[in-house]
């Protein structure tokens, strides 16, 4: 009983919060925000809206869930799913049930607690990603790396990865946070030498889901930040850069498991270190959790 009034408590907070957004009001009751099972409508006490009281979820004129009403504000109200037969969205409208001893609509439904399919939304995520970079370096470098391709034909390995990324939400289906975005090229002799470049961009990054839902579909993503590189060697030693300028576009489709998701990355970075310019094409696959 007390986490059920401090979650209503919370979730109260969460429509004052909201209320202030809302402009256009319309005599449609229609569902404007989802947090996980829950979700809150553009109507409120003034507009008769109660506690306790149930509504048919419609779209397209017909009925894909049961609602009741648990926490009212004057202009706003937050509804917990009752039954559900898909998907809810930001959108859907709401009909007031009427009868609650009719139950002839039940045979419609699934439990909500049984639903896999309920999207779910956390307070923040971390992102690791791994995969595969075409790397393009400024003239002068591209001439050095081609002349020992050429004539020692060393193992050359290519990496991307994204780790410690940290997000937030800023909307239903975009989230801004922190990632460390890198790539890896490694020359390995049969002689054993190698020599190895590192380019790391410390970035403030952006993910945009394009679909209806959070966490699913297309999306697109945005980085900027600072960058450098390492070089490594047991030839003629390390040298680590000075910081200089980065950034990254991209995007790709992500698939939501419910709490974990996937993003197959198509992403293109652009840095700018000690006035040498390079660019890398990667395709990676990432974990949002």
């Amino acid at each position: 009983m007390v986490n059920k009034t401090v979650g209503i408590f919370l979730f109260s907070l969460f429509l004052l919060y909201i209320s202030v957004d809302i402009h256009a009001q319309d005599n449609e009751i229609k569902i404007i925000k989802i947090v996980e099972s829950k979700f809150a409508i553009n109507k409120g006490s003034k507009d008769g809206i109660r506690i306790g009281a149930q509504y048919y979820i419609v779209r397209n004129n017909s009925v894909i869930g049961i609602a009741e009403v648990i926490a009212v504000k004057v202009q706003v109200a937050a509804l917990k799913i009752i039954k559900l037969k898909t998907n809810i969205a930001v959108g859907d409208k709401l009909i007031n049930r009427g009868n609650l001893d009719n139950q002839k609509d039940e045979n419609i439904f699934v439990n909500s607690q049984q639903h896999t399919n309920i999207k779910r939304r956390e307070s923040w995520y971390t992102y690791w990603g791994l995969g595969y970079s075409l790397i393009s370096y400024p003239p002068n470098i591209e001439m050095i790396l081609n002349t020992i391709k050429n004539n020692y034909s060393p193992y050359n390995v290519t990496i991307c990865l994204d780790m410690f990324g940290i997000y937030f939400h800023v909307k239903e289906k975009h989230i801004m946070g922190f990632v460390i975005n890198g790539a890896g090229d490694r020359y390995q002799y049969s002689t054993g030498y190698y020599f190895q470049i590192n380019q790391y961009g410390y970035n403030l990054s952006s993910i945009r889901y394009l679909g209806r839902h959070f966490g699913s579909g297309l999306f697109l993503r945005g980085d900027i930040g600072l960058a450098s590189y390492v070089y490594q060697s047991n030839i003629d030693g390390n040298y680590r850069s000075e910081l200089g300028f980065g950034a990254l576009f991209g995007g790709g489709v992500s698939i939501d498991f419910g709490g974990t998701r996937l993003l197959l990355n198509v992403n293109y970075s652009y840095r700018r270190i000690e006035s040498q310019e390079s660019g890398i094409l990667s395709f990676s696959l990432g974990g949002l959790f």
